[in-house]
């Protein structure tokens, strides 16, 4: 967490709690800054570091999802934006 005070950059944690988000929406904010994201990938339940308190949660689907199907709509979204900059 250093690390990313020093740089400025605020993380956005990809979290089944958090503002849902569609591609349009989520493509703006992965733009709008330098992007650090944080994708949880845990069997059950989630996220319990203090560390991430205060981040920016976001939700990409209205149900769970595997680590590797929400960092695909990630990697989606900022294509999108990127092609459509």
């Amino acid at each position: 967490m250093k690390l990313l005070e020093e740089t400025g950059v605020e993380p956005i944690v990809f979290d089944e709690s958090g503002e849902k988000l569609g591609i349009t929406e989520l493509a703006k904010l992965l733009t709008s800054n330098d992007a650090c994201v944080v994708i949880g990938g845990f069997p059950s339940g989630g996220f319990k570091s203090k560390c991430l308190e205060g981040c920016k949660k976001v939700s990409v689907a209205h149900e769970p999802l595997c680590a590797w199907s929400v960092l695909a709509k990630a990697v989606v979204a900022r294509e999108a934006a990127l092609e459509g900059a």
